[in-house]
């Protein structure tokens, strides 16, 4: 990109329409809120009396799309949690060297520097700080008590089948052992049972965000040669982070997983400030287009090939792309993935606001409680499994429930956050 090297410099225009965003019609353009927002990249904040209200109109709106593929993410990673889903050889998983892990954190950074950095740039570091950490406890009260009612609902089970064997395979014998110091661990994020290592891994990359949202304000290589370098370390040196118990580590490796998410970080900040995150090339979008089909032809071979060994798998060698260190080859899958999905669907495209898909996307709107719903869910569906030998009508019976209860349940927080209304979908995406 053009501005590669170069310190960051934002058009007038676009902090002030950053600061006016949300204020009160009321608000004059010499308030404090602007004024702040202003002076952060050394402004004139009087400068920015004459924007163009398309302007502030494109900078707030909001981008379904992102809603849309969180939502499919946690789909995806309902279905993938549940083992021997047959539904899980249609997911990304299986034809693709990423999943929806890579879709969930990427999303995740560029959301999260979407919502602060607007914040940043018309209050300033201080309330942005408090934002985010106020965004960190929400966070981590939703984890410490996921995995209270995790612990409950395996014990449960247990009791009732009389099968020690799912607190083995779910990790609660760990908790059971030395629940005291269990409890601990979990308070500052070292044991992370089955499912229970997505949270944790957002919850300390927010903890940092403050400062990578200043440093994306002053110059983007700031943030991303550290995160580079440190992702690096991990393809090198297998840097991790200890877990508990003693001997294990991180399932989702924190220093590579950062890359991802502050990449994330650096394309929505790019974004809000009014700058393009990629040219406009028709070679880029071939490229990412050849590169999703040898890499799903090479992926779905081996998914075959687990089916049945009569069926070759192709370069073996290659699909070994590891998840905890986030191998090369999934970020590139990812980035190929990203690019043809930002091209093909346009941020207002029509399909946006049909019925399926708004109730994706409402989905996405509430991503922490329905993730935090799914996992229940995938408790409760993996048991059931495993106690009713029922084939694949239970597995489809198991996959309709489980969806439709999420999108459910995303439209019921919908409806509980507009106060008993369920707002439609916006006319303005045409």
């Amino acid at each position: 990109m053009s501005n590669q090297g170069q310190k960051l410099t934002i058009d007038p225009s676009v902090v002030g329409a950053v600061a006016s965003y949300g204020a009160s019609a009321t608000q004059s353009i010499g308030s404090p809120a602007q004024v702040s927002a202003a002076n952060l990249h050394g402004l004139n904040p009087r400068t920015t009396s004459g924007i163009a209200k398309d302007r502030i109109s494109s900078l707030a709106a909001r981008d379904f799309r992102l809603d849309l593929f969180r939502g499919i993410s946690l789909l995806l990673i309902f279905i993938d949690h549940i083992p021997d889903n047959f539904l899980a050889f249609f997911t990304l998983q299986s034809v693709s060297f990423s999943d929806a892990a890579e879709i969930f954190y990427f999303i995740s950074g560029y959301v999260a520097a979407m919502v602060y950095g607007k914040v940043l740039l018309q209050h300033g570091m201080f309330v942005a700080t408090l934002k985010v950490y106020k965004r960190v406890w929400t966070l981590f009260i939703a984890h410490i008590v996921l995995f209270m009612v995790f612990v409950a609902e395996v014990s449960i089970s247990v009791n009732h089948s009389g099968h020690w064997i799912y607190n083995t395979q779910l990790r609660v014998d760990d908790f059971l052992a030395e629940p005291g110091t269990a409890m601990f661990k979990a308070l500052t994020l070292q044991f992370q049972p089955v499912y229970l290592d997505i949270l944790p891994l957002y919850i300390v990359f927010l903890i940092f965000f403050p400062l990578v949202l200043k440093g994306l304000s002053r110059n983007w290589m700031i943030v991303m040669i550290p995160s580079a370098l440190s992702y690096l370390g991990v393809q090198f040196w297998n840097w991790n982070l200890p877990s508990y118990p003693e001997g294990h580590t991180w399932y989702f490796d924190p220093f590579a997983w950062q890359f991802l998410f502050l990449l994330g970080a650096y394309c929505g900040f790019t974004k809000l400030t009014g700058r393009r995150i990629l040219p406009k090339s028709p070679w880029l979008f071939a490229t990412a287009v050849v590169f999703l089909v040898i890499a799903g032809s090479i992926q779905f071979s081996a998914t075959l090939h687990g089916l049945s060994e009569a069926i070759p798998s192709l370069l073996s060698f290659v699909v070994a792309a590891d998840k905890t260190t986030l191998a090369p080859l999934r970020i590139l899958n990812f980035v190929a993935l990203a690019i043809v999905m930002a091209t093909l669907i346009p941020q207002h495209a029509r399909f946006l606001t049909q019925p399926i898909a708004w109730s994706i996307v409402r989905c996405g709107q509430h991503s922490l409680h329905v993730f935090c719903f799914s996992i229940i869910l995938a408790v409760i569906f993996q048991i059931v499994l495993q106690e009713i030998d029922g084939g694949v009508p239970l597995q489809v019976a198991i996959n309709v429930t489980g969806i439709g209860s999420m999108l459910g349940f995303g439209t019921l927080m919908s409806w509980l956050r507009h106060e008993g209304k369920l707002p439609p979908p916006p006319q303005t995406v045409t």
